[in-house]
């Protein structure tokens, strides 16, 4: 199994999601804990997005790639039939004579 960044980030992001919940259930004023336990799920969250962002990015930069090879596939395509349709209307003409 490959462990991504993303992947740690995550159960990280839980884990502090989960001491913050159990923290606010407790009757004590612990208040710098709790805005410590704040703090780091917040900062772990934003990591998060900004990974996933940015691998977003990366993919719709791919996608692109992958859209241009499929035009030019595409006009590759159209071109070959255009010859192939004059050829065989040359043939069709060479034969009839």
């Amino acid at each position: 199994m490959i462990i991504t960044k993303e992947i740690i980030l995550f159960f990280l992001h839980q884990e502090n999601y989960k001491q913050l919940n159990e923290a606010l259930s407790e009757s004590g004023h612990s208040w710098t804990a709790l805005t410590l336990k704040l703090c780091t799920a917040l900062d772990t969250a934003d990591k998060l997005i900004q990974s996933a962002n940015s691998d977003a990015k990366s993919l719709s930069e791919k996608v692109d790639v992958l859209q241009n090879i499929v035009r030019r596939g595409n006009s590759a395509v159209k071109q070959v039939k255009v010859i192939n349709g004059a050829a065989n209307i040359e043939k069709r003409s060479s034969a009839g004579c």
